[in-house]
């Protein structure tokens, strides 16, 4: 059962990026893309709860700080992606892994073997050996504005995480639609009154590119679901490094098989170290 919510994770988290690169094809409206998103994901986990909703102080107040970072992470990572270097921007986001395993290691008393240090290790390898290539050249591009924006991307992403761990560790396994439901109606209400000053032409010229906002929201959605219950079984050292990984490896074969992206010798060694990561944290 486990397995399959990692396999869920990890295709819908790749879904939700493919989303991304096909809406840039036909427009490129951050905001729009953005709300309809959230829009989407919040009539999915809305959906999910009104069977069985259940409300309790600490899943509004978790659920609503994760909308918070989850709304900066958002904002900040397409700043800093049009600010500066795709490839550095998204190593350096990719290592906002260490909040979670941290959080596990120091509050959770989360125990590391060798094995699992190997994994981390390979883990590393992983994540540069997938971004390795041109940031010799790309290094000194960018400047002052884009180092914050990929550093607040880096923390929000990592805070999200521990938000979601915390939140597990106190409820296993429940609230999991409530967790998410208030989580995207606060992100929710911040985008949308950001999209308030567009006009109705605006919006509709985006038209082409709506269904893929709205695939991505449900991506969002379904990988999200799948990881707030793994989160109250799995520990933090193991999960979180363990879908990086899995995810490194799975984008790359997506985007050889529908981008016919050909593999650089940077990224077969990344798939490679990305394999034997997964195998040593999951021993």
């Amino acid at each position: 059962m486990i397995a399959i919510f990692y396999i869920t994770i990890i295709i819908f988290s790749v879904l939700q990026s493919s989303s991304v690169k096909w809406f840039n094809m036909t427009s490129g409206d951050a905001a729009v893309f953005n709300g309809i998103k959230t829009f989407v994901a919040l009539v999915f986990f809305g959906g999910m709860s009104i069977w069985k909703f259940s409300c309790n102080p600490y899943t509004i107040i978790y659920g609503g700080l994760y909308g918070i970072c989850l709304c900066m992470s958002m904002y900040c990572g397409y700043k800093a992606l049009s600010l500066g270097p795709l490839s550095l921007t998204s190593l350096i986001v990719s290592f906002s892994v260490v909040f979670p395993l941290l959080y596990g290691i120091v509050f959770c008393d989360e125990k590391l073997s060798m094995v699992k240090c190997a994994g981390f290790l390979f883990l590393a390898l992983a994540i540069v050996a997938a971004n390795v290539s041109d940031n010799a050249k790309e290094s000194n591009s960018g400047g002052f504005k884009w180092k914050i924006f990929v550093f607040a991307t880096f923390v929000c992403n990592g805070l999200c995480s521990v938000l979601q761990k915390m939140h597990q560790i106190k409820y296993p396994g429940l609230y999991c639609s409530e967790f998410m439901l208030f989580a995207m109606l606060v992100c929710g209400i911040i985008f949308w009154i950001a999209n308030l000053k567009m006009t109705k032409l605006k919006a509709y010229k985006t038209i082409k590119g709506k269904r893929y906002a709205a695939l991505s929201g449900i991506a969002n959605a379904v990988a999200n679901y799948s990881s707030i219950p793994l989160a109250g079984y799995e520990n933090a050292s193991i999960m979180y490094p363990a879908i990086s990984a899995g995810t490194i490896l799975a984008t790359m074969i997506f985007g050889t098989m529908i981008f016919k992206e050909r593999l650089k010798y940077n990224q077969m060694l990344a798939m490679l170290c990305g394999i034997i990561s997964v195998i040593c944290l999951k021993i």
